[in-house]
Parts: C-alpha cells; sequence; structure tokens
C-alpha cells in the first residue's frame, strides 16, 4: 500500500478543505494517507466523518500570506526551516511514496519532496492578486512539482502552467449540501422570513471584498430595511492584516448602524444558508 502524505494550510473548513476532502474520498482505502494541518478543528473532525484510517497530524506550518509586519517573516521564515528539516526527516524515515501540497501558501513541502527525489503533486486553488507573485510561484512550481492540478482555467492560466498540469473542477458531494426548506432556514438563522437575504459566503480576506461590497451597498441597505445582507465565514488564517481587515468591517457596520447586516461567522452548514438566500454574491 502506498503512502501518501498531504499538507494542508488552514484547519478550517472552506473550499479548499472540501476539496482535500474529495481527495480523500477519491484515493478511498487503496492509500495509507497522512494530512497535516497546523492546529484542530472544523476540518480534522470532517476527515474523522469521511475516513477513520486516514493519519491526522497537527504541526505548526509556514503559510506564505501577504503581510507588512516584520513580525509576520520572522515567524514565516523560523517556521519554515523547522517545518523543512522535520518533514525531511519524517518523509524520508517513514518511506512516504507521494508528497501533495493542497495550497499555494505552502512551499516547503515540493522542496522536501524533490531533495528526496519523490514525486510532489500540487493542488492549487488560488491565486494571489500580485503579477509578480504569481510569475515567481509559477517558476518554483514547474521546478518542483510532479505533477500541477488547477481548480480552474483561470488559476492555469494567471500561474502561466502548461506542462504536467491538469484541471479538475471539484465535485459536490450531495451529503455536504442539505436542503431546507425557504421558512425552515430562515427560523434557524434568524432571519426575517419576509426580507430579501444576499448572501456573501467565504473565508475573510482582504481579497474577497466583503468589507467593499458593504461599502457599495451602504446607501441601498439604509433605504431599503427589508434587504438583508448575510456575511458567512470567518478568517481560516488570523495575521494582523485578516484581523485587521475583520475589524474593518465590524466597525463599518456599528458606526453606520447597519442592523440589515447579520455577521454569522464560520458556518460549516453551508446548505443551510443557501437555502435561507435569495441572491448569493
Amino acid at each position: 500500500m502506498k503512502k501518501v502524505i498531504i499538507f494542508n494550510a488552514s484547519a478550517s473548513l472552506y473550499g479548499a478543505e472540501r476539496g482535500l476532502l474529495n481527495i480523500i474520498r477519491a484515493l478511498g482505502g487503496g492509500f495509507d494517507i497522512t494530512v497535516v494541518i497546523p492546529k484542530n478543528g472544523p476540518l480534522a473532525e470532517r476527515i474523522k466523518k469521511v475516513s477513520s484510517s486516514v493519519n491526522i497530524m497537527v504541526f505548526p506550518l509556514a503559510v506564505l500570506t501577504f503581510s507588512l509586519s516584520p513580525l509576520y517573516f520572522a515567524k514565516f521564515i523560523f517556521l519554515f526551516f523547522v517545518d523543512f528539516f522535520f518533514f525531511l526527516f519524517y518523509i524520508n524515515y517513514n518511506n512516504i511514496d507521494i508528497v501533495s501540497t493542497n495550497s499555494l501558501l505552502l512551499a516547503f513541502p515540493a522542496l522536501c519532496a524533490r531533495l528526496l527525489n519523490k514525486p510532489h503533486i500540487w493542488h492549487i486553488r488560488e491565486v494571489f492578486p500580485y503579477t509578480f507573485v504569481n510569475y515567481f510561484l509559477s517558476c518554483y512550481i514547474k521546478v518542483f512539482s510532479y505533477r500541477v492540478i488547477c481548480q480552474s482555467a483561470f488559476i492555469k492560466q494567471k500561474l502561466h502552467l502548461k506542462h504536467r498540469t491538469n484541471i479538475v473542477y471539484e465535485p459536490l458531494d450531495k451529503e455536504d449540501y442539505g436542503i431546507y426548506s425557504y421558512n425552515e432556514a430562515r427560523r434557524m438563522l434568524k432571519l426575517p422570513l419576509k426580507a430579501t437575504v444576499v448572501s456573501v459566503i467565504s473565508r475573510i480576506h482582504p481579497a474577497k471584498g466583503q468589507y467593499e461590497f458593504l461599502l457599495n451597498s451602504q446607501e441601498l441597505l439604509h433605504k431599503n430595511r427589508n434587504i438583508v445582507i448575510l456575511i458567512a465565514g470567518d478568517m481560516s488564517i488570523s495575521t494582523f492584516r485578516n484581523r485587521r481587515y475583520k475589524r474593518k468591517i465590524e466597525e463599518f457596520v456599528r458606526k453606520h448602524n447597519l442592523r440589515n447586516v447579520v455577521i454569522l461567522g464560520f458556518i460549516e452548514n453551508i446548505g443551510l444558508v443557501l437555502s435561507a438566500t435569495d441572491i448569493c454574491v
């Protein structure tokens, strides 16, 4: 039985993590799988439900993110070297056959795989909003990956990836998305039954634009109190930049007395939110 180690940047349950669950389902019982996550959270519980045989390893990971804080860079460099040397030994000692990275935000697994001459599969589900960063990462990916799997044609195009690259769209598991009656979903989420609900479903991050959406909707929200904006999600990575962006959203809602904006926070049951929604942004 081949041994596979998969690295994931977050312990929450957003798009990339649901993609990881799809990988585990697809591999079935034919592989000895170890998943490395930075901390315990909803993802670990869901992995156990999908497969009781998966080994879950919690280890602090060097997650690449855009930050202007010198403390972040110091922490990132320190964790990068700790992760690199630890997993270089771990992969070799445990005779891991395949190394997989489930995020563009983790760079060290590919380097470990190359030095140990192990095939490295990189699942890429995001790009950075900066051309020069994407160019640097695309060069790194081309050199250090045996196979690249992009979640969309847009990602492949942005990273200028051609050789050894496939596009695989994520399947939806119907067990992950329960369907509720309109009124039942509204009552469970404590939303007005007759309101028009506009849902923004995503992790809270400056690149996702929740604050900008509220800023542009402010006049409409004051004129029509029958419109409710539901923000579902929270930070997946707690950096100073992400925390400041979340505070900016909360302060904007308080300052302008936007009682028809509901900040739901993290919710695993996306089907419930969709069932209560009229328009999804």
